[in-house]
């Protein structure tokens, strides 16, 4: 039978709340996203049999692309938003540094919940932050 915390929560083992508690260690929840320049759609109404059409730049398409982190220290009750926001997309190996610079600015350990975006989750990436010792990561299940 599984030991379930006060709150009902399964316990992680080793990783619990407790030793959160003890080591001072950051929750971090982390998601990204992105948005594109362009209009969502190109036609609109008009005089009926006659369909109008919105003139639309033909130069490169335009990104922009956000990643946030919602940073939890359970032992004295801070919150902190980190957000970063770039025009190319952020790719597997820009992942890893801004992970490290998240734990420069928390200067704790940092336990990463992220969910099973492809990128996070690549061999690559998980490699790469195994070698990290102030570093746990969880996924969300699927």
């Amino acid at each position: 039978m599984r030991r379930t915390s006060r709150l009902g929560a399964p316990r992680c083992g080793r990783g619990s709340k407790e030793e959160a508690l003890r080591f001072g260690v950051w929750i971090v929840f982390a998601d990204g996203t992105g948005a594109s320049t362009d209009p969502p759609v190109r036609r609109t109404w008009g005089r009926r049999g006659q369909t109008p059409l919105i003139a639309v730049s033909r130069k490169r398409r335009q990104r922009m692309n956000a990643s946030g982190w919602l940073c939890v220290n359970h032992a004295d009750g801070r919150v902190r938003l980190v957000y970063g926001a770039q025009r190319d997309s952020i790719t597997q190996h820009d992942l890893s540094d801004l992970i490290c610079r998240l734990h420069s600015q928390l200067r704790a350990p940092v336990v990463l919940v992220r969910d099973n975006h492809s990128s996070p989750t690549a061999r690559w990436v998980s490699r790469e932050l195994a070698e990290q010792a102030w570093l746990s990561v969880v996924h969300l299940p699927k």
